[in-house]
């Protein structure tokens, strides 16, 4: 049995490190329907993939697109909302930084 990173075994995450390699951005479209717990899934596995956990989604530069009066996330709190995880409450979305 492989020693497990992150959720993922060594096979997997070395898979994904190669795939990312060259990654400088992640564009996400149809940002209304990320909830919080998808946004912080997100960030995990970019950190583990990245291996830096100091920085949100992995030190990677991440571009949301959409209208977040649009359709809200099905089952999920809004993208903007504190996750339940978060620790001493610190809220992912209001770390980023905002264009219009």
């Amino acid at each position: 049995m492989s020693r497990k990173q992150g959720g993922l075994s060594r096979e997997t995450l070395q898979m994904y490190r190669s795939a990312f390699h060259n990654v400088e951005m992640l564009f996400m479209d149809e940002v209304s329907m990320i909830g919080t717990d998808i946004l912080h899934t997100i960030n995990a596995r970019l950190q583990t993939i990245c291996n830096e956990y100091d920085k949100p989604f992995g030190g990677m530069t991440v571009i949301f697109c959409g209208d977040l009066r649009q359709l809200p996330p099905v089952n999920a709190n809004f993208i903007y909302k504190p996750h339940k995880n978060s620790l001493a409450g610190a809220n992912l979305w209001q770390s980023l930084s905002f264009l219009t």
